[in-house]
């Protein structure tokens, strides 16, 4: 039992073979089966595949993607190749047609060898030479003595030796020459050039650009490149901009004016998504398309609920599209009836990925169903069962009796992963009662974060020592049942308050607001430190009486229902989802 097409390569025959052969490709294949147990197998493939699985549609749109992704690249390689194309065809038209690149690579190497009589010096193929003087290549006809314009070589340039029918000729370059030039080698005094030592660079690398200009690579740089840029540049942008922001279209056939309209559509299909999607993708190069993140755009609730009751301040944020019979309609067999199905138009993002972005609200609280009210309105996650139907067809709008959650903890792992959620009013007691939900403002907070660490010991159940007479000269201790952590990211909160605060700096020196703000070594080592686990047993009997009241175990489970929640992250995305 497999998947996919079986065939795999064109046909053919073996040396002295009597068949016609083809490949099989036994990628996708997953078992041997008897006849009844092979037919239990396909059934489960069934199963998991049916279009209500929302399975189909996210592998779909991930096919298409991936065969248009080699359109893309077939266009980008075009381009890429052009500026070499043009470059041949301008050679093949300055040459009269008669231009063949392999008569213009660079040959073997078979050097000659030139002597200078005057000199005794040898002069070699291939060998760099430095111009000693100014040099004239090619002199004007009228009026004579004059250098032509883009022959002359300057004092300095560099050029490379070519031994032509027993003469000396160098091949220079330089700004006073020409492109043209370049590439071609002329007739020089061997007393206006210098040898220069093997291994010799040049400032701007001569023997790579001698290099170039043997392979014709100096043209796709500047000729051919130019018209390049001036042909399809501009044009491709131009095309790009149409084509990413608009959809092309095949009229099929007419419809005939006797046609039930409403009957064709539904068994027509809907525009494919993949499509528009990376078409946009295709041409980002030439139109700077940057494809938004799903939930990281929120508008106006209003625009999407309309005018409704309690949610006036409230913003909604998309993070997919579902579309109803996608990728295509499906049929129970069992009763033969249609399902009634959406599925996603794209593959969302994981449900941890999702909940990232949405976290970054900073200061925003969504909207949930609790597990009752998901009950209570038939809003069942089945991510767990990817064989099932994934999404009835059906509405699930917000409602202000919905409670608001804000997310404190979204960690990597995918559906699976552990979020953990502060709880808050619903929308309908925030907007009714506010002063209920909303922390009352505290108008005789402490001044010193000594004063604010023993009231948060005396918070936990921990030991309280007077010091001083003064009410801040105390020392606290906290119990080993609270972490140091959360002992330390209480102090480092108010801390932080202190410093912020423009009405204490006002008030007070600078020396002063630092003593305020700066905890003794001595508290912190009592309030995290290991000075807190060197008490006596008698102060630890007596901070454990507070904590094993009677109803004490009940009272802290239940605060933490209420106050707190956690859940996969599969399962609170789809409780933030409507």
């Amino acid at each position: 039992v497999c998947y996919g097409k079986r065939i795999a390569s064109e046909l053919h025959r073996r040396p002295n073979g009597r068949h016609i052969l083809t490949d099989q490709n036994n990628i996708g294949c997953h078992g041997w089966y008897e006849a009844d147990e092979a037919a239990d197998q396909v059934q489960r493939m069934v199963e998991l595949w049916k279009p209500p699985t929302c399975q189909l549609a996210t592998m779909t749109y991930m096919m298409k993607k991936d065969i248009m992704a080699k359109f893309q690249e077939m266009n980008e390689r075009l381009f890429d190749s052009l500026p070499s194309i043009i470059n041949d065809e301008l050679e093949t038209e300055e040459r009269d047609g008669e231009f063949n690149f392999q008569d213009h690579l660079p040959m073997p190497f078979q050097p000659k060898e030139w002597h200078d009589g005057e000199s005794a010096r040898v002069f070699v193929d291939g060998m760099r030479v430095k111009a000693l003087d100014d040099i004239c290549l090619k002199f004007q006809n009228n009026p004579p003595g004059k250098c032509e314009q883009g022959f002359s070589v300057q004092k300095s340039d560099y050029g490379e030796v070519e031994i032509l029918d027993g003469k000396l000729q160098v091949k220079f370059a330089g700004k006073g020459l020409s492109e043209k030039v370049q590439m071609s080698s002329f007739p020089v005094q061997a007393a206006t050039v210098q040898i220069m030592p093997y291994g010799w660079k040049a400032k701007k690398g001569f023997h790579g650009h001698v290099k170039d200009l043997v392979a014709g690579v100096s043209h796709i740089k500047d000729k051919a490149k130019e018209f390049f840029e001036a042909m399809f540049s501009t044009r491709q942008t131009n095309l790009a901009d149409l084509m990413s922001g608009s959809v092309s279209k095949w009229a099929v056939c007419p419809i005939k004016d006797s046609a039930d309209l409403a009957e064709l559509d539904s068994h027509l299909g809907v525009e494919d998504a993949a499509f528009e999607d990376f078409q946009k993708e295709a041409y980002k190069t030439w139109t700077g398309f940057k494809e938004e993140i799903p939930g990281e755009k929120c508008v106006e609730a209003s625009e999407v609920l309309g005018q409704v009751a309690g949610f006036e301040s409230a913003k909604a944020c998309e993070i997919n599209e579902l579309h109803a019979d996608h990728v295509e309609k499906y049929t129970d067999d069992a009763t033969s009836k249609p399902e009634e199905f959406i599925c996603p138009l794209r593959p969302p993002l994981p449900a941890d990925e999702q909940l990232q972005v949405l976290s970054e609200s900073r200061g925003q609280c969504f909207l949930r169903m609790t597990g009752r009210q998901e009950q209570q309105y038939g809003w069942h996650y089945m991510g767990h069962f990817p064989a099932r139907r994934q999404n009835d067809r059906k509405a699930n709008l917000p409602k202000a009796e919905y409670e608001l959650v804000r997310l404190m903890k979204v960690p990597g792992g995918g559906a699976e992963a552990e979020v953990n959620l502060g709880r808050f009013c619903s929308l309908e007691e925030l907007n009714s009662n506010p002063r209920f939900c909303i922390l009352p403002k505290i108008h005789n907070e402490w001044s010193t974060l000594a004063g604010f660490a023993g009231s948060l010991a005396r918070s936990l159940t921990a030991v309280v020592e007077k010091i001083g007479d003064d009410p801040d000269d105390i020392e606290a201790t906290a119990p080993l049942e609270i972490g140091a952590t959360a002992v330390s990211a209480a102090i480092r909160s108010y801390q932080g308050k202190l410093e912020n605060e423009s009405s204490w700096a006002d008030k007070a020196k600078q020396g002063l607001k630092t003593a305020a703000i700066v905890l003794t070594e001595k508290s912190w080592d009592n309030l995290r430190g290991a000075r807190r686990l060197a008490r006596s047993t008698a102060h630890w009997a007596k901070d454990k009486v507070k904590g094993e009241l009677t109803g004490a175990g009940r009272m802290t489970a239940e605060l933490e229902e209420r106050l707190f929640s956690h859940n996969s992250a599969g399962e609170v995305l789809h409780s933030l989802s409507f």
